[in-house]
């Protein structure tokens, strides 16, 4: 059951980092996140000022945190996405069937997660989530500075040891609160994980 329960919490945080935390802003298309990106490697490629590239891209995310009900349409289509995704799994992995509650409940934590991410998004200071992908043909070891183990086990012991399952995202600061330095990498929380 408990290895069960590692692996629900595996794919939907996955899914969520998927959808949610990579996303350049949730809410606008994928051909507008495109632009803007590449106007900030555009503009990174001429400045060479990581700093300054950091506040263009965070007073021009805050204007559009500030006009979210104009993104609402697509929000609410990616929210509906992911709980149908959700739902695919719990109905392929588990005993639960969907039902109108749990997707309320469902819905409620994506919106937070959405809300979450476009706080993250709008900071000066960059934020990345470490969710390293575990397929067939890759191979994850544990790095203790980045990583936490769920199994119980010594940090010492399981350097270098392959990742059976990540079980929920870690997150990473890069550069300072006014988007400067940006040499600067500190670990907010690790990502949890279960190692063989």
């Amino acid at each position: 059951m408990k290895a069960k329960l590692h692996l629900i919490q595996s794919l939907i945080s996955h899914l969520l980092v998927i959808a949610i935390f990579d996303s350049y802003f949730v809410g606008l298309t994928q051909e507008r996140a495109t632009e803007l990106q590449n106007y900030e490697q555009y503009l990174y490629s001429i400045t060479k000022d990581g700093g300054k590239v950091n506040q263009w891209r965070s007073a021009t995310l805050v204007l559009l945190r500030g006009s979210v009900e104009q993104l609402q349409p697509s929000t609410d289509a990616i929210a509906e996405s992911v709980v149908r995704k959700i739902n695919n799994i719990m109905d392929d992995i588990s005993d639960t069937e969907s039902s109108e509650i749990r997707n309320q409940s469902l819905r409620a934590l994506i919106n937070n997660a959405i809300d979450l991410s476009r706080l993250l998004r709008v900071q000066k200071a960059i934020f990345k989530t470490i969710m390293p992908i575990i397929e067939g043909h890759q191979i994850n070891t544990f790095a203790a500075e980045v990583m936490e183990d769920i199994g119980g086990e010594d940090e010492e012991s399981l350097e270098g040891r392959e990742i059976r399952c990540i079980t929920f995202p870690g997150m990473i600061k890069e550069g300072d609160e006014s988007g400067e330095q940006t040499q600067l990498r500190n670990v907010i929380s690790k990502a949890r994980v279960l190692c063989t």
